[in-house]
């Protein structure tokens, strides 16, 4: 990565064009690569904990944190989707190599948020259930948590 300094405050000024980027290719693997696994571990998690013994414990309860009714769950799904038309409507129009692969990159955040939203609205949101004794809002021992939006921060995060 290249820099200069900035004589006035001694600072180190980045060239944004020399920040590492990820390619429309592998964005496009990462997403597919989210959809597919999120799809495995749903069903996993399904069967190692059915809703029978879900219902009721902390994080998965109407009202809670974790939990996304269908209508904003919809809401989102529909921002998002809107955030994904314009980054990708702003990359094709970018004369500037760094300003596309930006908008590339938000168009793959928008992309996987749009996904894990409308994952909640069908009501395919998964939840890793685990004892915790320890914690307060625990229900016989048992917490849980979506694992979907933990995918998802999984697969956003870094880029």
């Amino acid at each position: 990565m290249s820099s200069s300094v900035n004589s006035d405050d001694m600072r180190p000024l980045v060239n944004s064009e020399s920040l590492p980027s990820v390619s429309p290719v592998n964005l496009l693997v990462f997403f597919g690569l989210f959809v597919v696994l999120n799809d495995k571990l749903r069903g996993w998690y399904a069967a190692l904990d059915p809703t029978a013994v879900r219902d009721g414990i902390p994080g998965h309860e109407p009202g809670s944190l974790e939990h996304v009714d269908s209508f904003h769950a919809l809401c989102a799904t529909l921002i998002f989707a809107t955030a994904l038309a314009f980054n990708i409507n702003a990359a094709a129009w970018s004369s500037h190599g760094s300003k596309y692969r930006l908008n590339l990159q938000v168009a793959y955040i928008s992309a996987v948020a749009a996904w894990t939203h409308r994952e909640m609205w069908l009501g395919n949101d998964w939840y890793v259930t685990y004892r915790g004794a320890a914690t307060p809002k625990a229900k016989n021992g048992l917490v849980s948590f979506s694992g979907l939006r933990q995918l998802e921060w999984v697969f956003t995060t870094p880029v």
